[in-house]
């Protein structure tokens, strides 16, 4: 089984990966992909120039090519189950659509949560406003982007299953097993 996560900024997307990786899935990230090209190439890795790269290898190969990359990892190891993360663009979507047991699982909470919770990580590039995260979502759910491009809003459509994260982990962990039927 392949499980692809999306959901909004701050949302628990990396949690929801890494209660998954304690039940036995394997996790590969989007991100991973894209800090490796940027390692390749001798860039400095932050999250503007991780939507860069990400929107250049989609224009210059296709909205699916980073799905691609990571379907290649894993046909290399079958028979495991995987959770693969943070997926931007419809494109990636419609590529593991061609896998057999894939379905994505959005994983939203409250706007403001979700600032708070950015707050409470602090990265050092991360909005501190609530205006500039507002902004910051904006961008991401596909506002002035082209077709390969961030489109968050298209992907969140595209969900086979919605976990809502707005309460503690305990219930996070619940609601994921209660979901996959896994504990």
């Amino acid at each position: 089984m392949i499980l692809g996560i999306t959901g909004p900024v701050c949302s628990g997307a990396d949690t929801l990966g890494k209660i998954l990786e304690e039940k036995g899935f394997v996790w590969i990230s989007f991100s991973d992909i894209l800090r490796e090209e940027l390692n390749k190439r001798g860039e400095e890795v932050t999250r503007d120039s991780l939507q860069k790269i990400g929107n250049e290898l989609r224009e210059k190969y296709g909205s699916g090519v980073l799905s691609e990359r990571i379907i290649e990892r894993v046909n290399k190891d079958k028979g495991k189950n995987y959770v693969v993360g943070n997926m931007r663009n419809p494109g990636e979507v419609e590529r593991f659509r061609k896998v057999k047991d894939f379905f994505l699982i959005k994983i939203d909470a409250p706007q403001k949560l979700r600032f708070q919770r950015m707050l409470e990580r602090k990265r050092e590039k991360d909005p501190r406003t609530f205006s500039d995260f507002l902004e910051l979502e904006k961008q991401e759910n596909g506002k002035n982007q082209k077709e390969h491009g961030l489109h968050h809003f298209r992907v969140f459509d595209m969900a086979d299953f919605v976990i809502i994260n707005d309460s503690t982990l305990e219930e996070l962990r619940k609601r994921i097993d209660s979901l996959c039927g896994i504990r």
